[in-house]
Formats: structure tokens, C-alpha cells, sequence
């Protein structure tokens, strides 16, 4: 297996608008991109240019937001790593106790999420590791 490169950091904001226009004042970074996953609840800003943005999402779910962020406003979610065997290194996170599920941390995520033409997985924090990592699988 390659060495992991960052893809981005990912940020939980309970207000969208307001998380991505503090976050672009203080950074000066311009929007890059939008996403919507609504089966996953799930609408996110990618903040900067080239390799390493920051994400800011939030959830449509309340009750899943509301869960997540724990009376917190914005919170460091994760960190997403760009790596060339997703399979292999979620077996390996796994055997040292690592749970996967999808973005928004409900259900099982055994296997990798295909979306975007790209394999995704997300690891549950506090099962193995201590924070929650997304793993990307470009081009799959």
C-alpha cells in the first residue's frame, strides 16, 4: 500500500451558511465545490483550491445534527485520507478494532460506499480509534 495523502478536514456546523461564510473570512478561501448525499442527510461547501480543502456539511436530520455536534456550534468531524486499496486498509483498521459506517455514523459500513466514480469509507469514532476518518479510493 501507498503512503495515505490528504484529500480534506471536515467540519459538522450546526448553521451552513454562516460556518462557510466565517470559515471564508478568516481563510480567504473561495468556495471550490457543493455536495448533496440526502441518503446520508448530508449537504457540504468544499472550501479552497487544489488538494487539501476544508469541508463544512451539516446534516438535514435534526436529531442526527443535534446528536453529532452535542450543543456545539461547529466541530472538527474528520479528516479524509486518499488512499490506493480501500479494502486493505479498512481490513487493517478493523483488525485493530476500527467500526466503519457511512457519513452520517448509522449503520454498518463493512464495505466501501461508491460514490462520484470514487470508493468511500467512514470510521466510527471512538470503535478502535479515537476520531473518524473517511478513506477515498479515487477512480474506482
Amino acid at each position: 500500500m501507498q503512503e495515505a495523502e490528504l484529500a480534506h478536514v471536515g467540519y459538522l456546523a450546526a448553521d451552513l451558511d454562516a460556518a462557510v461564510q466565517d470559515l471564508q473570512s478568516a481563510l480567504g478561501l473561495t468556495v471550490a465545490r457543493t455536495l448533496e448525499l440526502p441518503q446520508f442527510s448530508l449537504t457540504a461547501v468544499f472550501l479552497g483550491a487544489g488538494s487539501g480543502n476544508v469541508e463544512i456539511f451539516t446534516f438535514t436530520d435534526s436529531a442526527l445534527l443535534d446528536a453529532r455536534l452535542a450543543g456545539r456550534a461547529l466541530v472538527l468531524d474528520h479528516a479524509a485520507l486518499i488512499v490506493d486499496d480501500i479494502r486493505a486498509r479498512m481490513a487493517a483498521m478493523a483488525a485493530a478494532g476500527t467500526r466503519f459506517a457511512g457519513p452520517d455514523g448509522r449503520g454498518r459500513g463493512e464495505e466501501p460506499f461508491e460514490l462520484g466514480g470514487a470508493l468511500h469509507a467512514w470510521s466510527v469514532a471512538g470503535a478502535g480509534t479515537p476520531w473518524s476518518m473517511q478513506l477515498i479510493q479515487p477512480n474506482a
